[in-house]
Parts: structure tokens; sequence; C-alpha cells
């Protein structure tokens, strides 16, 4: 179950009812990309025991531009939960700049899917 989801321009967040009990949330940006100057920060909270999914809704574009566009993504799973991170790709134009960090922490017990695409599997710890 989703308990918060805020956000700010440019980010959008998209939390669809699904058929199970875990939280799904698609992030996605106004005009399809991030330009210069544009910061996001998404935290994410699996609390004890829950499941939760964080995905894009597209791939971000990231357009051309003298400033940098930044993404950061602190996440937190806790014990005994599970949490999914299924991004698409970003894209970058010629002549953008782009920074991206992702700090994860793991509980005990938590377990961590990370996918880069629908066909390969970057991460998963249990």
């Amino acid at each position: 179950m989703l308990t918060r989801a805020i956000a700010a321009s440019p980010l959008r967040l998209l939390h669809p009812k699904n058929s199970g009990s875990a939280a799904w949330v698609y992030a996605a940006t106004y005009g399809g990309g991030l330009v210069g100057g544009d910061a996001i920060a998404i935290d994410v909270n699996a609390g004890p025991g829950a499941s939760a999914m964080l995905s894009t809704q597209a791939s971000t574009k990231v357009y051309r531009s003298d400033a940098r566009a930044r993404q950061q993504l602190r996440a937190h799973a806790a014990e005994d939960s599970l949490l999914v991170l299924l991004p698409d790709p970003v894209t970058p134009f010629a002549a953008s700049h782009y920074t991206q960090e992702q700090h994860i922490d793991l509980a005990p017990g938590a377990t961590l899917v990370w996918l880069s695409d629908a066909n390969r599997v970057l991460a998963a710890f249990v």
C-alpha cells in the first residue's frame, strides 16, 4: 500500500491501482525529459514486509543545454521488504550535461531487484 507520494515539477509520480498488494509508482517528467538546471530527487522507503516497485513511464530524455540536469535516487528497503527498480534508459542528446546518483540501503532480510531494461538483470540482492 502506498502511504504517501509527493512530487513537484518537472516530476510527476503516477501510482495506478493493481491487483496485488505491492505499491506501484511510475516517475514521469513533464515534456518527457530534463532540461539544464532540472534536479530530481526521489526518496523511496519500503517499510517492513512491504513490496514496492518504482519504474519510469518511458525513457528519460536529457535535452541539450549548457547547464547540468540531475537525478538522484535514495531508497531504503526495511527488514523483509521487496524493492523492485525498473527504470527505462536515460537518453542524452548531443551537448547535454547530466549527472545521476543512486543510494540504496538494504536492511537484513530485504530484497532488491534492479533491472536496466526488460531483458537484463543488473542486480538482485537478498
